[in-house]
């Protein structure tokens, strides 16, 4: 039987089969696994206005990883299961590089950052006062006319990094007319 070729293939194609079945079945392997676009949450931030500074943009960070685990968990693990963060507590005016932690769930380990650190623009807070003006848009249909208008507030504080806040000339509400009703004193 064995001085039968085509038996041997079959049988060593059969064995093969049965001994990979059992390794990714049984022994679960560990493996590594790079995972890409972990957005980083910014920690902190709050701290940087009671240092009279802000955030130079809504920029949003990323990092990626290489972890390491068991193939079952590695598998099973979900981006949201990965958690980047950085502190900007305690840090300057200008660029600044922060540093990157990521903390996984039990049973996966981190073998890697690949984006140790996440370079952070921080400004003075700047602070402005700018009136509201209403803008009217749409329809109110014949014979319909605004006549006394109230608002409330007539002014607002526009607050947030020097830079962006200098960008800021004129803060304007929109008020649909077409859904206005009539109303008379």
């Amino acid at each position: 039987m064995l001085k039968n070729n085509s038996t041997v293939k079959i049988l060593s194609i059969v064995l093969a089969i049965c001994l990979w079945a059992f390794v990714i079945g049984e022994v679960n392997p560990v493996i590594k696994k790079t995972v890409s676009m972990i957005p980083v949450e910014l920690t902190n931030v709050e701290t940087l206005a009671d240092n009279g500074l802000a955030l130079s943009s809504d920029q949003e960070y990323y990092t990626d990883v290489v972890i390491e685990g068991s193939r079952s968990e590695v598998n099973n693990l979900k981006l949201s299961d990965i958690h980047a963060t950085a502190d900007v507590y305690g840090y300057a005016q200008g660029q600044n590089n922060i540093s990157v932690d990521v903390t996984l769930p039990d049973g996966i380990r981190l073998k890697e950052i690949k984006t140790p650190s996440i370079t952070v623009k921080l400004e003075t807070l700047e602070s402005v006062f700018l009136p509201v003006t209403v803008e009217f848009a749409g329809d109110a249909g014949d014979n319909l006319e605004a006549s006394a208008i109230s608002m409330m507030p007539t002014e607002v504080e526009v607050k947030g990094a020097a830079s962006v806040v200098k960008t800021v000339t004129e803060v304007k509400v929109q008020v649909d007319v077409s859904e206005l009703s009539e109303q008379s004193d």
